[in-house]
């Protein structure tokens, strides 16, 4: 977005709190700049403005940043360095990394969302006890207490975690026809056959909107890539993932008689709607 003029009366909040955050910034990131960017993601989300300084009497002067594109670059290169900062919340579309131009100087807002509940904590240099949360007076690093929470949250909540390089192709849709209409029939409503496939997952949560930005954008969900995933789709991601059922004549028999492994080559693209459908 291009450099825009507006007044300083608009622009500056009397008092950084928990929601804002100056910062200078003359040819190079601040020390702190990715411990506020911990915190703001771990907490209800913020804006970090650069090229904004603090008197010691607390009364903040607008001092531009000096060389915007070292600051930019340097910021894109770290943000998707995961061994700086866990996740990357920020796309270059230009809505969460705006330039303005106040008193002739450049300053630059960089608005970060609330991480999802899958994301929590993000932590920062590849230690996720080195994660951040704000307060009314700044960053404070996560208790003991607080990382369990968010340990335990993520876990619960990754199954809507979405995935942002996935597509349908990504997707056995031979499993999702019958899906379609095992739900048609049980649901009663027959039309749901003729719901587009895309569609159709997007009305049972296999693909969700991306409430991080305001494109609204629909992405798969790790749920739906494993409940319906082409097997090398899910590997890619899972590289660990496996299936397996074995079925012994009686609970004292040593070697089975029937075995269902994903891997295998009579069942190449085993799923777990799939692997369900053969086993039950």
């Amino acid at each position: 977005m291009e450099a825009i003029e507006f007044s300083s009366v608009d622009f500056l909040n009397p008092v950084e709190d928990i929601r804002i955050e100056y910062k200078t910034a003359n040819y190079s990131l601040p020390k702190t700049f990715w411990e506020t960017y911990s915190s703001f993601a771990n907490t209800e989300g913020g804006t970090i403005i650069l090229g904004i300084s603090e008197n010691p009497k607390g009364h903040y002067h607008v001092v531009g940043v000096d060389d915007l594109q070292a600051i930019l670059t340097e910021f894109w290169n770290q943000l998707h360095n995961r061994e700086k900062v866990s996740a990357e919340l920020i796309r270059d579309n230009g809505e969460n990394v705006l330039k303005y131009k106040q008193f002739g100087k450049v300053i630059v807002c960089i608005y970060v969302p609330k991480a999802t509940s899958y994301s929590r904590p993000v932590y920062l240099n590849g230690t996720k006890e080195n994660a951040f949360v704000r307060t009314d007076d700044g960053d404070r690093r996560v208790t003991d207490e607080q990382f369990k929470y968010f340990i335990v949250d993520s876990q619960n909540s990754i199954d809507d975690q979405l995935l942002y390089n996935y597509t349908i192709d990504d997707l056995n849709l031979d499993d999702v026809h019958k899906y379609k209409e095992e739900f048609a029939k049980k649901s009663n409503n027959p039309d749901k056959i003729n719901t587009s496939d895309l569609d159709f997952l997007k009305d049972i949560g296999v693909f969700k909107i991306d409430r991080t930005n305001s494109n609204r954008d629909y992405f798969m969900t790790v749920g739906g890539l494993l409940f319906f995933g082409k097997l090398n789709a899910i590997t890619s991601r899972f590289p660990f993932f496996k299936l397996d059922y074995f079925r012994y004549r009686n609970d004292s028999d040593n070697d089975w008689e029937d075995r269902v492994s994903s891997g295998d080559m009579n069942f190449p693209s085993l799923n777990i709607y799939s692997f369900y459908n053969i086993i039950s």
